[in-house]
């Protein structure tokens, strides 16, 4: 079987005009075998994108050093959030003036404003891998305070992810089973907004999330936690409810305005539709080669979308 080593190292002696590295986490361009060393002895001109980082992995020192080293010395290093750059920014302890910002693609090509549901019950939505990183064993917790066990609602997992079992017991051990729908992938996501109110996304770490735009972008309000670029998307109280922090106390607060605000979830939509409608890049693919080649400053070298 070929290493992934010497396929790095065929793609390098094929001398492209211009390497696109699309890093899902920014220490990608360490972990990867012989990338660093790959772009710097080859000189080709070279552009990252990183698209998360988290306060969970902070870098060692070698680790830190050869990140820094490929940022720095990339024609461009794109990020999908202003707060995914400042994170990497304080975990390489140095600027990066080469820095943009780039937006992630949406997945839903009907991009107008659905209609509240017509449910007496709140319809909670959460869209994503049902994993510890997306902080639902908080929300649950919040969700079992007293306030909550007197009142209508829904709560509806839109996902798969190695916590599922976990996060079953976990809801029957709060006592809200009943509440607590898990209905696997969807792969509609129009769908699954005609039949919820609120996105709900209490993340312990983000960078700019595609669950929040899709719903924005079919008009629905969220709950969401201040982490990452997540508030380069939602507002308070414009167009969601921000937990300060991924705890408890935070999230319970921010669904408890929420739930005081029910009369105002349908303009809050509507707002949020006509934000994300301002920001999102209709195409992206087209934004990133022209944006590459531009940097890049190689003569000759042509999109072909």
């Amino acid at each position: 079987m070929r290493s992934r080593s010497s396929e790095l190292r065929q793609l390098f002696e094929w001398k492209p005009d211009v390497i696109i590295v699309n890093l899902s986490v920014i220490y990608d361009c360490y972990t990867l075998p012989n990338l660093a060393e790959e772009l710097f002895k080859y000189k080709i001109p070279y552009v990252t994108i990183t698209h998360s980082a988290n306060d969970f992995q902070l870098p060692d020192s070698q680790m830190r050093r050869v990140t820094r080293d490929v940022e720095q010395n990339a024609k461009a290093a794109l990020f999908v959030s202003n707060g995914t750059l400042r994170m990497v920014e304080r975990h390489l302890a140095c600027g990066l003036p080469n820095a943009s910002i780039i937006r992630n693609p949406v997945n839903i090509e009907e991009t107008t404003a659905l209609p509240m549901p017509l449910s007496d019950a709140a319809e909670f939505a959460f869209v994503g891998r049902l994993e510890n990183d997306k902080g639902l064993d908080l929300l649950f917790e919040a969700l079992a305070l007293e306030p909550w066990k007197r009142r209508q609602w829904r709560l509806t997992l839109h996902g798969e992810g190695y916590d599922k079992a976990y996060l079953e017991d976990l809801s029957e051990y709060y006592n809200i089973k009943d509440k607590v729908v898990f209905s696997g992938y969807s792969h509609d996501i129009r769908y699954v907004w005609q039949n919820a109110h609120l996105l709900v996304l209490p993340s312990r770490t983000e960078s700019a999330p595609l669950a929040l735009v899709e719903a924005m972008l079919c008009g629905r309000p969220a709950v969401v936690t201040d982490v990452g670029g997540v508030i380069e998307w939602a507002k308070e109280p414009d167009t969601a409810f921000v937990a300060e922090a991924a705890t408890t106390y935070s999230i319970a607060a921010a669904m408890e305005r929420a739930w005081h605000a029910r009369g105002e979830w349908e303009a809050m939509g509507l707002r949020a539709h006509e934000y994300a409608i301002s920001r999102v890049d209709r195409s992206p693919g087209r934004t990133l080669v022209n944006l590459a080649i531009e940097l890049s400053g190689v003569a000759g070298c042509q999109t072909i979308l």
